[in-house]
């Protein structure tokens, strides 16, 4: 439906469909420089007459899916609206109910979040989804920025770490557990002794658990254990062609081949027997094509330095690069 029909729909009916709402409002949110304006003028119109509107036709997800599109573009307080109706409709909605946890402090709704918060600490932990430990163990993480004492302090940091726990025991493969653990420890920093539980968790290699490998290889680069780095690096390369891989692709390859860099120059280019020096950087260049193949049509600001240091590496190897797959 176009977006006139959509509003005169509304109007008349007095109904919101959330189906035929949500293909609209896609298409205004991906807007160009030149319907900018008007593109925006028409979104608020839109989401004014869904806001007046005296019935509602959407499922659970459905008001989910709108919530988060919006969200996406940034626009959290009209996110918030959306979840505020669908929880009218299905005030026990986990997914709801953690949706505007993940968006109140975005658009300062925080008060209003502590009423679904606690609405959702009345369902049993072992029904939550991993949406509703994340985003409430999210929510607590804000309200602790603004805790006034520390007894205050106390309490919420104890009510993390008890959803942390069971998170854990609800959802034991899910690596997002792991990684809000990851997280919250990060801002506690205390990164380096959670490293050791990410890592057994990756280790055990009966999950797949992208994000978690990630930030193990990142520790061990960090702090110059290049080998180590690389396996769990590896790893990452095996999750990538999983469809709903959480980790950037392109970030993966890059990082392998600033790891072959500090691997060589750590030995030392000129104790590599010639061959086996050809080899390792043939390697580091194809890793490098693999992030190039990526990074060209959205390039990140490490890439730019990916780029120097291939340049650099093969000026100190007389390793010669070669790639015409562009043109």
């Amino acid at each position: 439906m176009t977006y006139e029909t959509v509003v005169k729909n509304i109007e008349l009916s007095r109904t919101s469909t959330i189906s035929h709402i949500e293909g609209v409002v896609e298409e205004l949110l991906d807007t160009n420089e030149e319907d900018e304006v008007q593109n925006w003028e028409r979104l608020y119109t839109l989401m004014e007459a869904f806001q007046n509107s005296e019935k509602y036709n959407g499922s659970q997800e459905q008001f989910h899916n709108f919530a988060v599109s919006l969200a996406r573009a940034d626009q959290y307080d009209l996110a918030c609206e959306v979840l505020t109706i669908g929880l009218k409709i299905y005030p026990e909605s986990m997914d709801l109910l953690a949706d505007f946890l993940a968006y109140a402090s975005k658009c300062n709704r925080m008060e209003e979040a502590e009423k679904y918060y606690s609405r959702l600490l009345q369902i049993d932990k072992q029904l939550w989804n991993w949406r509703a430990f994340d985003f409430s163990i999210d929510f607590l993480m804000t309200k602790l920025l603004f805790a006034s004492s520390q007894t205050q302090k106390d309490e919420i940091n104890t009510s993390i770490d008890n959803l942390i726990r069971q998170f854990k025991e609800n959802h034991k493969n899910d690596e997002k557990a792991y990684f809000a653990e990851y997280t919250v420890a990060s801002q506690r920093n205390k990164e380096e002794e959670i490293v050791v539980k990410l890592k057994e968790f990756v280790d055990k290699g009966d999950v797949v658990a992208a994000r978690c490998a990630m930030k193990v290889a990142e520790y061990f680069f960090d702090n110059g254990k290049y080998e180590t780095a690389e396996k769990y690096i590896k790893k990452c390369k095996t999750y990538i062609t999983a469809p709903d891989f959480p980790i950037e692709p392109g970030y993966v390859y890059m990082l392998s081949a600033f790891c072959g860099m500090c691997r060589i120059y750590e030995k030392g280019i000129e104790t590599i027997e010639r061959k086996q020096l050809e080899i390792q950087v043939k390697s580091i260049y194809k890793d490098y094509d693999a992030a190039s193949a990526i990074f060209r049509h959205r390039k990140f600001a490490r890439y730019e330095a990916l780029e120097i240091q291939r340049e650099i590496l093969e000026q100190l190897t007389d390793v010669p690069y070669t790639y015409d797959g562009w043109e």
